[in-house]
């Protein structure tokens, strides 16, 4: 989406879509927030948890680095 943007703004093209993207980008933003929010208010109300979320996101993160060298391979 931020190539699509950046060149689009780059050209001085469809302004309406960069609008689009910016928008995008900001509720993806927000939507982010409120689940570190509610991890936060989660895991104060349970702290008993906290061993369940650090091996959740231990095992997801592998998952999340397998995706990121594709990105960048794919940008090349």
């Amino acid at each position: 989406m931020g190539d699509q943007r950046a060149a689009c703004q780059r050209r001085e093209v469809l302004p309406g879509l960069v609008r689009g993207f910016e928008h995008i980008k900001q509720d993806e933003s927000r939507h982010i927030a409120y689940g570190l929010l509610a991890l936060q208010n989660l895991l104060e109300a349970e702290p008993a948890l906290w061993d369940f979320y650090n091996d959740t996101l231990n095992e997801l993160l592998n998952h999340a680095l397998g995706v990121i060298p594709e990105a960048l391979v794919s940008r090349l």
